[in-house]
């Protein structure tokens, strides 16, 4: 059986409840070097985008579309950030790379219609 991490409970936990301060708290606490891994970035992703940090969100999603390339949802979640913080061009740019590699993935359509308006 897998060793429990109470801390990134405990983050998903208050994240869920919309405790965003106390959710950050248990990220900060973690050790430094787990920073890199997915599940934190996960959590940090959702704490920066709950409490509108674009630019950190947006740098988090970049990791995870590098860590996951084959999973549609980091190029979403990156362009859904990088719209917020910087520009809707570039946003546009990362969907449009996206749409390439995955072409059934019709909520990067979706998306790049939204854009297009």
């Amino acid at each position: 059986m897998p060793k429990r991490d109470h801390r990134l409970e405990s983050a998903l936990g208050y994240l869920e409840l919309g405790m965003v301060e106390d959710a950050e708290q248990e990220l900060i606490a973690l050790e430094p070097g787990r920073a890199g891994e997915r599940d934190v970035l996960v959590l940090w992703l959702e704490l920066w985008s709950a409490t509108a940090r674009w630019d950190k969100a947006t740098e988090a999603a970049r990791k995870l579309v590098q860590m996951e390339p084959d999973q549609a949802d980091w190029p979403l979640r990156l362009a859904y950030a990088t719209r917020r913080a910087y520009t809707l061009v570039e946003a546009e740019h990362i969907l449009r790379e996206a749409r390439e590699k995955f072409p059934k993935e019709s909520t990067i359509v979706y998306n790049l219609a939204c854009y297009a308006c």
